[in-house]
């Protein structure tokens, strides 16, 4: 049997081959190109009648047969290979000449090698030496193609990773040049990725921004950009680098932002709106109720009054009634009101929307006409909300027409739809770009010069009807000018009950309980003229003081009052009068929040809003009278 001989001339001969095969694996870092390389290359050192190659996964233990010659059927249960994985390096006995070992690296075992001599021959150690050299070529390569991939990876990673972040940033470099970019920017800047690399970052931004971004790199400030429609913050963080003067510049959209802020500091400007009406009408309230109360009362009929005051006492008695639905209006739009909806007819939303922004329209120099279909049926809906809705339509139009110069009028034509209610609103205006009526309903999509507008009315109108069931669009209008057409479901009942003559009742004692004098002075003439006994108090202290000489049959009471308030009047009287809590008439110069809401919501008790008519003031009166006598 012959043996292979390490002599000069071989070893000569297997440096040569391997010192190629080196070279060649230094130059790919592609597995099965270096697995091929090396099973070449033993074919060439040993002329073997067969080769197998195994490796394995990174982290996995299970091994594959990466490359075989002259083998029947390769596998990794061959147990010559179990025997070189589990002793390393070995040499197999006579007759079978075959050597093998292990590919290592770095401590890491990354598959073996079995090379299996011609039939009569048989390795020594002199060829496994060399073939644990061709092997720690090999693990050396597997182990930087696996570095590599990872890098390579871990690269394809990063850049997905840097290209999701949603802020646009570039890497200056000392001299200005861009040396990297991510996405965002190239899409803020509407340039390739290619063209960044060693470009100054004054030639990819626009001109316009080139002064404020200077400021940004040397003095490491914000500042604020625009572009078309967009806002952006600009700031700089250096990047610490020894030797380098590197930054990284980054770009925040932050127009959503912005849009969101507005809105929160007009919430708290309607907030605070909504408050300071509430107290404005309080004290106009107040005053209104004693002046509707003594016109209605002297034009009654129950006092006899000159001819010649007939008119002026008319028109007091309509202008206060006006007045009084003017902040009763201002009320319902500025006060947050709740979610509950009512049947209403499209008529009283419609005069009260006009009389709500009479005074603007009127310094406009907008003429808004109202016409409204008989028979129509009433529209189950939020008051409030609805009436958002066509004071933003009415505003928009109304801002158009004076800015535009070109028209004077508005339309508002309410009529039937089948089932709906159809609400048409159009103006003589300068009309909507064609190339707008699309987006119109689009939040924060504007037509409006800067600062004038949100983009936010319209789209908050689409919102409201949807929600009611209705819906809002834009027709186009040949002849210019814009109209809007607003409908709304019908309601299935009618929401004006018939009406029915109140019955007269007896004479009543009753408490009136009030902070303001010129009330008191009001009920007790009105009530006295009706033939009721009348006693007066300021406050709920002087209320409960005049139970001990009398008990009333009725108690009309205010709520807000000093020393003690009438809810506190009423949980005293539940206490230690029941009876006497069953025969309050709450009147009120405010819309209730709060604890006082809380409270009239948990009450069965009437309630008068201030200001009040005669007939009001009755009819409260009959219904405690009604009760206490069973009826």
């Amino acid at each position: 049997m012959n043996t292979r001989g390490t002599g000069n001339q071989e070893e000569s001969q297997y440096l040569a081959i391997i010192s190629r095969l080196g070279s060649a694996l230094a130059t790919t870092h592609i597995p099965a190109t270096i697995v091929e390389h090396v099973g070449k290359g033993l074919e060439e050192m040993f002329g073997p009648s067969g080769i197998m190659i195994v490796t394995n996964a990174a982290g996995a233990t299970q091994s594959s047969v990466a490359f075989s010659t002259g083998i029947d059927s390769p596998s990794t249960d061959d147990p010559r290979l179990t025997k070189v994985l589990r002793e390393n390096s070995t040499i197999g006995e006579r007759p079978e000449g075959w050597m093998g070992t292990q590919v290592l690296a770095a401590g890491l075992r990354y598959g073996a090698i079995c090379v299996f001599a011609p039939p009569g021959q048989h390795y020594l150690q002199g060829d496994l030496a060399a073939l644990k050299s061709v092997a720690v070529l090999l693990g050396l390569g597997l182990q930087g193609a696996r570095l590599y991939d990872s890098l390579s990876v871990g690269k394809r990673d990063w850049e997905y990773a840097v290209d999701a972040i949603p802020q646009a940033f570039c890497i200056i470099g000392p001299n200005g040049q861009v040396r990297r970019a991510n996405l965002a920017f190239s899409e803020l800047v509407a340039r390739p990725v290619t063209d960044f690399p060693d470009t100054p970052w004054t030639r990819l931004v626009p001109g316009e921004w080139v002064e404020s971004i200077g400021r940004v790199l040397a003095l490491s400030v914000k500042e604020r950009l625009r572009a078309d429609d967009r806002l952006y913050d600009v700031t700089a963080l250096p990047i610490k680098r020894p030797g380098t003067n590197v930054a990284l510049l980054i770009f925040e959209d932050v127009t959503v932002k912005e849009e969101l802020q507005a809105q929160l500091a007009q919430s708290a400007k309607m907030t605070a709106l909504g408050q300071l009406i509430s107290g404005v009408a309080h004290d106009l309230n107040n005053p209104l109720t004693s002046v509707v109360g003594f016109a209605d009362y002297l034009t009654a009929g129950g006092v006899e009054i000159p001819e010649h005051l007939s008119t002026p006492l008319s028109t007091i008695r309509q202008e206060s009634e006006r007045a009084a639905n003017i902040v009763k209006q201002l009320l319902s739009f500025a006060r947050k009101q709740d979610s509950s909806r009512k049947p209403q007819t499209i008529r009283e939303v419609m005069e009260s929307t006009l009389l709500l922004m009479k005074n603007q329209l009127i310094s406009d120099g907008v003429d808004a006409r109202l016409e409204v279909e008989d028979g129509l049926p009433p529209v189950l809906i939020n008051f409030s909300q609805i009436q958002q809705v066509f004071v933003n339509l009415i505003n928009n139009a109304s801002q158009a027409i004076g800015s535009s110069g070109i028209g004077y009028q508005i339309s508002i034509t309410a009529k039937s739809a089948g089932r709906d209610v159809a609400i048409v609103v159009s103006d003589n205006g300068p009309g909507i770009d064609d190339s707008h009526t699309d987006r119109v309903f689009e939040p924060f999509f504007t037509t409006k010069a800067e600062q004038e507008g949100t983009g936010l009315g319209l789209s908050i109108c689409h919102g409201i009807l949807s929600e009611h069931g209705g819906s809002i669009t834009l027709e186009s209008n040949p002849e210019g000018g814009a109209t809007f057409i607003v409908t709304l479901p019908g309601a299935a009942h009618s929401i004006h009950p018939a009406a029915r003559e109140i019955p007269e009742i007896p004479n009543q004692r009753i408490l009136v309980v009030d902070d303001e004098p010129h009330i008191l002075h009001f009920l007790k003439t009105t009530l006295e003229a009706w033939g009721h006994e009348i006693t007066l108090a300021a406050d709920g202290r002087e209320a409960l003081a005049t139970l001990d000489n009398s008990t009333p049959d009725i108690i009309l009471s205010d709520l807000r009052m000093p020393n003690m308030s009438g809810c506190e009047l009423t949980r005293h009287l539940e206490e230690h009068h029941p009876q006497l809590a069953a025969r309050i008439i709450f009147m009120t110069a405010e819309a209730a929040t709060g604890e006082t809401k809380t409270f009239l919501e948990n009450s069965r008790q009437p309630r008068l809003p201030k200001p009040f008519n005669l007939t009001q003031l009755q009819f409260s009166l009959t219904q405690i009278a009604l009760n206490q006598a069973g009826g």
